[in-house]
């Protein structure tokens, strides 16, 4: 070989160390850059909830470790899925520590995550299946068997990342995924304009692929926004009362008219859609809170509640919620004057 030849591979050669990636170099092919995975990076991380690793799993253990749920339903039930809150963690972290207790200790393949869009407008359902979702708990790979199934199955979804770019709802639930569920793979949904159709259609498809795939599904939604503590109590004791007898279509025009609140309308409604098809009859209501709760303003407060679906729910005990009034129906629908 030519001195000077041999002097460019040397150099060549200590470029590639440097880059810690020599390996890779010796067995190098072409990858076209349409198929490496996109990492879907956290945009909650050091605001809604803790950017240090340490510190997020010891806040979510904690909020676990207080969820006390008394035996509500038998471990060997079937659960189907669970509503959760999607606040800052220190305001509805206490409250979706309750379904998630319900998670612990029953492994699944994936996790389908329901979501309202709060920042981007479309139409129909948007999945992202580019790459997994990192937090600081590390990365959460999709589960894109699945995702492929949903896409070929429900002509309502579709592929749409600008809708998960920024979106909160679904990033705020994968910690607490991350601690009671160690091992699973992510199918995030993200709703735009919803429409009964919509949660129908996608509901039977969860339906059809139950005998596929093992999946937990996620309904995130705050409830009622902005209103007095003692109002929003009653608005939301309405819309939980129907989540407790899953009467979705009651929900579904009471959220049209303005008697209850759900920002998460859609996903809520496509989880109970789903749950009867499963042949689920209840909803076992877990906790119920206000952000007044935690921060002692009653003026303009967010509702948050836990709850968990359960297969043949009709033979589970029953438990009451806490701290519910009687309903009575508010003004308006869907205010909002910043994210939940």
């Amino acid at each position: 070989m030519w001195p000077s030849a041999r002097r460019c591979l040397k150099r060549l050669t200590s470029i590639v160390l440097a880059a810690g990636c020599l390996p890779g170099f010796l067995n190098w092919k072409a990858t076209p850059v349409w198929s490496q995975e996109i990492v879907r990076h956290p945009v909650l991380a050091g605001t809604w909830y803790p950017a240090e690793a340490r510190d997020l799993r010891s806040t979510i253990e904690g909020y676990l470790q207080q969820a006390r749920l008394h035996e509500i339903v038998p471990f060997d039930a079937d659960l189907l899925g669970i509503v959760a809150p999607h606040a800052g963690l220190m305001y509805s972290g206490p409250v979706a520590a309750y379904a998630y207790r319900m998670v612990q200790e029953r492994p699944v393949d994936a996790v389908v995550v329901l979501a309202p869009s709060h920042r981007v407008a479309f139409t129909g359902v948007s999945v992202f299946r580019n790459g997994p979702f990192a937090t600081p708990l590390g990365q959460v790979p999709l589960h894109t068997e699945l995702i492929e199934s949903i896409l070929n199955k429900c002509p309502d979804v579709h592929d749409y990342p600008p809708a998960h770019t920024t979106e909160h709802a679904v990033e705020i639930q994968l910690p607490f995924l991350q601690v009671v569920l160690p091992v699973f793979r992510l199918v995030p949904l993200v709703f735009g304009h919803p429409s009964w159709d919509t949660c129908e259609r996608l509901a039977q498809t969860l339906r059809d692929l139950s005998t596929s795939f093992r999946f937990l599904v996620v309904a995130s939604t705050d409830l009622s926004h902005y209103h007095t503590d003692e109002e929003a109590r009653r608005i939301d004791a309405r819309v939980l009362e129907r989540l407790r007898h899953m009467e979705a279509r009651e929900i579904w025009q009471e959220l049209r008219s303005g008697v209850c609140e759900a920002c998460g309308a859609a996903p809520l409604l496509t989880l109970l859609l789903y749950a009867q098809k499963m042949g689920a009859k209840e909803v076992s209501l877990l906790r119920y809170a206000t952000s007044a709760d935690v921060t002692g303003e009653k003026s303009r407060v967010v509702g948050y509640a836990a709850a968990a679906v359960w297969h043949d729910a009709a033979q589970q005990a029953q438990s009451p919620v806490q701290n519910l009034s009687t309903p009575s129906p508010p003004p308006r629908f869907g205010r909002k004057k910043k994210p939940c």
